[in-house]
């Protein structure tokens, strides 16, 4: 039985492989594809596959979970966990064959200790905060002292050293300058007691402004799904965003005058209206903040969110097409539609946009030669 999907959230790996491509292209660098946050909502599992494929060196995951469902999946590349973990999850992280984040002492005992008992040495890589002010070691010679006695422990290959951006997706590219400076003078420094091979502090924005700045290796992400880190920046590079968020109307009616549509009542017909009933709610990731405000596309025409959007369904004024009937296909965003679009009208940016995409809506995935699988 072929099931008709209410929603559906549309992947295209063969744009994705083209993003990666164009990359590349920019840089000399090794890449480290980052497909945290569930391949930023659009599946760590098939999108890490593709990037691999294409040539990527490591993979960036948040959490010892992350490594685990690689590992399931049968992907056994390099996968550094960005944000570190805690100390109790070091034995999982070895026992994983991932590479830890470090920035505390506490954390790389632990690790060596798994190691030891295992009879393995453990990658890692220190992370150094140079302005984020959230995580990492001080680049101070207090951080420095720090690093040697993490270099010490009889069980730890200290493999790279990197830091994080905080602004460099702004014009103003000051404090990233700043940043990159004390980055570099502190990995100069690490470097010349030969500890740490790979460097790296590019993000995605880094990354396609800074190619001075790539070191060794470049951590590019939502520039791998085909969106720019920022609304300033333009995107120069024929990056193609790689999803298309998509429902099917489930429901038509016509309402009249005075009538007043979804929770609370807040929108209220002017005259006789064609609502139609989409299956997508804010469990979907369809943020609520869109109600009377956004809107979709059908049959190319812009349809505006009436009423409140709940929580697996919303409602579309669709006055302006005939004959709309129900299965009938509406794009939520897509090439069309960008989701940079909704993410300002959520008063929000499109990484929160695509990560939301709950995993209740089903995935299609494009492959390269325009093939469709789940």
């Amino acid at each position: 039985m072929n099931e008709i999907r209410k929603s559906t959230y549309e992947v295209d790996l063969g744009k994705l492989a083209h993003n990666y491509n164009i990359i590349k292209k920019h840089t000399d660098a090794e890449v480290l594809a980052v497909v945290k946050a569930n391949g930023y909502g659009h599946g760590m599992i098939p999108v890490a596959q593709t990037l691999l494929s294409c040539g990527a060196s490591m993979l960036g995951v948040t959490c010892v979970a992350d490594v685990a469902a690689l590992r399931k999946a049968g992907i056994f590349s390099p996968a550094l966990i960005l944000d570190g973990d805690f100390p109790d999850n070091a034995a999982k992280a070895v026992e994983l064959g991932a590479i830890p984040a470090v920035y505390s002492l506490a954390y790389a005992k632990k690790l060596s200790e798994a190691a030891g008992v295992n009879r393995t040495r453990v990658p890692i890589h220190i992370k150094v905060d140079t302005g984020m002010n959230r995580i990492g070691l001080p680049p101070t010679e207090e951080g420095l002292q720090i690093l040697k006695e993490i270099a010490a422990l009889p069980h730890l290959q200290l493999q790279g050293i990197f830091t994080h951006f905080a602004c460099a997706d702004m014009p103003d590219a000051t404090s990233t300058q700043m940043q990159y400076q004390k980055f570099k003078a502190f990995a100069d420094e690490v470097n010349s007691m030969g500890l740490c091979p790979i460097v790296h502090c590019c993000n995605s924005a880094a990354t396609l402004k800074f190619p001075e700045m790539h070191h060794s290796m470049v951590r590019p992400g939502i520039i791998l799904y085909g969106h720019m880190p920022d609304e300033s920046m333009e995107n120069t590079f024929d990056l193609q965003p790689i999803s298309t968020l998509k429902a099917r109307v489930s429901f038509v009616k016509t309402i009249h005058k005075g009538d007043r549509v979804s929770y609370g009542g807040t929108f209220e017909a002017e005259h006789d209206t064609t609502i139609a009933t989409l299956p997508i709610g804010y469990s979907n990731g369809l943020s609520r903040s869109l109600s009377n405000r956004g809107y979709v596309l059908i049959r190319g025409e812009k349809a505006p969110y009436v009423g409140k959007i709940c929580m697996n369904q919303c409602m579309i004024d669709v006055s302006m097409v005939n004959n709309i009937h129900v299965g009938e296909e509406v794009t939520i965003f897509g090439p069309e539609l960008p989701v940079e679009n909704l993410a300002a009208l959520s008063n929000t940016i499109c990484y929160e946009t695509l990560c939301a995409v709950g995993e209740n809506t089903p995935r299609v995935y494009i492959a390269g030669d325009g093939k469709k699988y789940i």
